[in-house]
């Protein structure tokens, strides 16, 4: 496999270094796992269509529960256990770092300013104008009689599982969505997930881009969930038009 080639390639580069510059190496690494990191995140907004059904800005409430000891790095948790009673930090939290030895270690949290709930609803916005509808601001003029989206976060997390000389950089969001619009007037659990393997070129992996890459590809899928689902409320027939 290439990621085992580039493994192997690394590895006979680090013999190669002197040993003042391999333990250079490893203050590195370790400072790059142990610390909180910040990951700016975004998510491509299409320019608003002239659909006939208009949305409001939906209202995103985090309900994610971080755990003080999780028993899996599947579970969201903070190096600093305080921290999860902390919204300041954990509205922005989004992944924890692990070792090549599968310790949990450093925190991957959002830029100061901005939340997960945030990149989540600009991900509804999205799915919302890829599916045809409008979304309008507070001050739009056709705000008030537009619909409202309310949602949930049940679960946003990233994180990472060891394979053969790679780390599996893997993402799951879960949202319960709630619109007056077919099946989603009772509530619709839209949810995606995403995945990218990662060479292990140290003992202790590095920070890396992948990680972005990883949960922009997840919200992404997200999006068009979002976009599938109101798709298909809009094909299906309503009761005048249902066989007798």
């Amino acid at each position: 496999m290439r990621s085992g080639t580039a493994s192997r390639g690394a590895t006979q580069r680090l013999h190669q270094l002197g040993p003042a510059t391999l333990v250079a190496l490893l203050g590195l690494a370790l400072g790059c796992t142990s610390g909180r990191k910040i990951l700016e995140l975004s998510v491509d907004l299409p320019p608003d269509p002239e659909g006939e059904i208009v949305f409001r800005l939906p209202i995103v409430e985090d309900a994610r529960h971080f755990e003080r000891f999780p028993p899996a790095p599947s579970m969201p948790s903070l190096r600093n256990p305080d921290d999860v009673d902390d919204p300041s930090v954990t509205q922005r939290a989004i992944a924890r770092q692990r070792s090549a030895q599968a310790k949990v270690s450093g925190d991957i949290v959002l830029p100061e300013g901005e939340t997960v709930a945030g990149l989540v609803a600009a991900a509804i916005v999205r799915g919302v104008r890829d599916a045809g509808h409008r979304v309008v601001h507070p001050d739009d003029p056709a705000f008030a009689a537009a619909k409202p989206i309310t949602a949930r976060i049940d679960r946003f997390w990233a994180w990472q599982s060891v394979g053969p000389a790679t780390f599996i950089c893997r993402f799951e969001v879960r949202v319960h969505i709630v619109a007056p619009v077919g099946s989603f007037a009772d509530g619709e659990e839209i949810g995606a997930e995403a995945r990218r393997a990662v060479p292990i070129l140290f003992p202790i992996v590095i920070f890396d881009p992948r990680w972005r890459e990883t949960l922009e590809e997840g919200l992404a899928s997200f999006s068009d969930e979002i976009a599938a689902a109101l798709a298909a409320e809009a094909t299906r027939p309503t009761p005048e038009e249902d066989p007798v």
